[in-house]
């Protein structure tokens, strides 16, 4: 049993056609998730094996663990309170049909919602140190869709109070309740982009043993 190193000529032509012969939308997928990472074959007899050693930098945030773990927490009580306020505000024209512009931005707002999510759950599960892919899918994310989220809830909210004018769909203290829970969905989203956007990330190079993936 022995184990053959590849050339550097013939590294780079069985990766080049390892990564070209995925589709493109595949290739996106597999070149971010192993950012930071080189890549190696080993063969074993007859087997083929790649074995990725990641050596970029390495992120995490500024404060103890407990800090870390309490800020998560906290943007998740944030996102519940948008999301209750946001779902409170459905209510608004009691026959259940809103204008078609602020259907519209009410869908947009749902989905930034669970972009939103996603990207907290992301963020939850990420552990102390973070490699390219991970901190780019958690913090950045985080901040991004917490921001549209908010610019689309004051959207929806002006809609709603010109369509509650013109259509006269709803009571004047329909509205005004349903306009607070959208003041209030949109603060939370926009405390939670403010505290990730000063968050401090520190970085630092990353051993050669570290995070080590085979296939």
């Amino acid at each position: 049993m022995f184990h053959k190193k590849m050339s550097d000529w013939e590294y780079r032509e069985k990766l080049a056609d390892y990564a070209n012969s995925k589709k493109p939308f595949m290739k996106r997928a597999y070149d971010n998730f192993f950012e930071g990472y080189e890549e190696d074959y080993i063969y074993n007899g007859k087997r083929k094996k790649i074995v990725r050693c990641y050596k970029a930098e390495m992120y995490m945030a500024e404060g103890s663990d407990f800090e870390r773990r309490k800020r998560k927490i906290f943007y998740f009580i944030l996102y519940v309170i948008a999301a209750a306020g946001f779902l409170y505000t459905g209510t608004l024209f009691e026959d259940g049909r809103a204008p078609v512009f602020v259907s519209a931005l009410q869908a947009v707002s749902v989905m930034l919602f669970i972009l939103t999510l996603f990207a907290l759950v992301r963020y939850s599960i990420s552990g102390k140190w973070m490699t390219i892919y991970e901190f780019k899918s958690s913090s950045p994310k985080v901040k991004q869709y917490a921001k549209w989220t908010g610019i689309f809830i004051l959207a929806k909210a002006g809609g709603e109070i010109i369509a509650s004018f013109l259509f006269a769909s709803a009571s004047l203290s329909d509205m005004t309740r349903c306009l607070l829970m959208n003041i209030v969905s949109t603060m939370c989203v926009f405390t939670m982009y403010h505290m990730e956007s000063n968050t401090v990330y520190i970085k630092i190079d990353s051993d050669d043993k570290l995070y080590p993936k085979g296939k």
